[in-house]
């Protein structure tokens, strides 16, 4: 999948856009990531042990270029028989995430962009895309949702990371023709979130973008710090930043996170009792913190261990 010259951002910005919505209202908390020893994946068995099971991985959706997975991550991969993803690659390329961009993004015929967010923002936001070489006219007629999965993506770009490096880019390369990739959810719900978002939080994300140009850059990266040292707590930080101090950014925290974890869950226990093994990659946010999905499945008797990170041995015979 590739994107075109000034296309409309799509998959990973949308993941990427959720984080945008905690920063907006407040800077990663001073503290770096700690070595944990551990994974961000996880085995869930049924409570008999009699039918199938799941690897759970938090995702991280943009990656450096020189990324690698555990050697538990990968032997767990080869192992199951189907790739459990949030979305079926198949129903979120770029075509199809592009047009349902145009279809719901787009503003009222006779309105623009510049006639639903304050001056100063609009500016602030021509000024900001200006600097990554993306006119502010092809984001005219849309609303200023779709101007922060924009703004988001190329913020992160920025910054050196990008999907292909991404957890869910490597799977897909990895799982070819040869393994089924099933989808939990689909482009036009993941999409529905952030339509469904109140216009003032979408301005003040948007404008807390643009005035903190390097937040969400620093805040990914400190997202992939996190994720690399297996430290859960950080990430479960990283992901409310700001979210407490705002109702409407609360219920959208509800509906992005705590809403979807349920339902994904009930989606997960399915297929582990249909039986099989199933791989499973779901965005790190949804693993960590209140009601994380591995939570929720021990919560309903299933058994659930976070996986320890391969030690490397260093004392081999010759």
């Amino acid at each position: 999948m590739r994107s075109r010259s000034q296309r409309l951002a799509t998959r990973p910005a949308i993941v990427a856009a959720a984080f945008a919505l905690a920063c907006a209202t407040g800077g990663p908390p001073d503290y770096g990531a700690r070595e944990t020893g551990r994974l961000c994946f996880w085995k869930v068995e049924s409570p008999a042990g009699a039918a199938g099971l799941a690897h759970l991985l938090g995702s991280i959706h943009f990656g450096p270029p020189d990324f690698e997975f555990d050697p538990a991550i990968q032997e767990a991969f080869d192992r199951s028989d189907a790739l459990v993803m949030e979305l079926d690659p198949e129903e979120a390329g770029d075509e199809r995430m592009a047009t349902l961009l145009d279809e719901m993004g787009r503003l009222p015929e006779g309105e623009t962009l510049s006639d639903v967010i304050s001056p100063d923002t609009y500016d602030a936001l021509a000024e900001a895309l200006e600097s990554s070489g993306y006119p502010i006219a092809v984001l005219d007629p849309f609303k200023p949702w779709v101007a922060i999965l924009t703004l988001s993506s190329l913020a992160i770009q920025s910054g050196g990371l990008s999907k292909d490096g991404g957890v869910e880019a490597q799977l897909i390369e990895r799982a070819g023709t040869q393994m089924e990739i099933i989808g939990l959810e689909t482009p036009g719900q993941q999409m529905a979130l952030f339509d469904g978002m109140p216009l003032d939080l979408q301005e003040e994300t948007l404008r807390g973008l643009v005035s903190e140009g390097d937040l969400l850059r620093d805040t990914t990266e400190a997202i992939v710090e996190a994720w690399l040292r297996g430290d859960t707590e950080r990430l479960a930080e990283l992901a409310r930043i700001g979210i407490q101090d705002d109702e409407d950014a609360r219920v959208f925290y509800r509906t992005m996170y705590l809403e979807r974890n349920q339902e994904m869950a009930r989606e997960i226990v399915e297929l582990i009792d249909r039986g099989g093994e199933w791989f499973v990659v779901i965005g790190a946010a949804h693993m960590v913190g209140e009601a994380a999905i591995p939570t929720l499945l021990g919560e309903r008797g299933y058994r659930v261990r976070q996986i320890e990170k391969t030690v490397e041995r260093s004392d081999a015979v010759d």
